[in-house]
């Protein structure tokens, strides 16, 4: 009940001062990771630089994977194409991020599909690394 009233607080226009609050509930370790899940989609759902500026932040700060994973979500999302690509370009050729997070940047980068993205994917897809024959087979 609490994450779905937390995830309303997203709908935009989003004050400076929920924003604050979102920041706050995602950050929080001591708060469910429901509620965490909840405030990062409600922040990410505004898609302006503001939130694509939290959200690459956050994401670098994380150690969930599950909340790394909606960060990428909405980031991907997010109205500024441009830097959500080459935010998720980065994330996709760190060799020392978690191999799943990856793949989920590279799947985002997918859904951008700008040039910028479809030079990151071309590249991918010819590694030799263990990860990407996985998924070529």
């Amino acid at each position: 009940m609490r994450a779905q009233a937390v995830r309303s607080l997203g709908v935009p226009p989003v004050s400076d001062a929920t924003r604050e609050y979102l920041a706050q509930l995602a950050r929080d370790e001591r708060e469910s990771q429901e509620v965490r899940r909840a405030a990062v989609s409600a922040y990410g759902r505004s898609r302006d630089p503001q939130a694509l500026s939290f959200l690459q932040s956050l994401y670098t700060s994380l150690s969930s994977r599950d909340l790394r994973r909606v960060a990428l979500t909405y980031i991907a999302r997010n109205n500024d194409q441009r830097a959500a690509a080459q935010f998720l370009i980065r994330v996709a050729t760190q060799p020392s991020d978690d191999s799943e997070l990856r793949k989920m940047a590279v799947l985002r980068l997918g859904e951008i599909a700008g040039e910028q993205a479809l030079g990151t994917l071309k590249e991918t897809v010819g590694r030799t690394d263990a990860d990407t024959q996985l998924q070529l087979q």
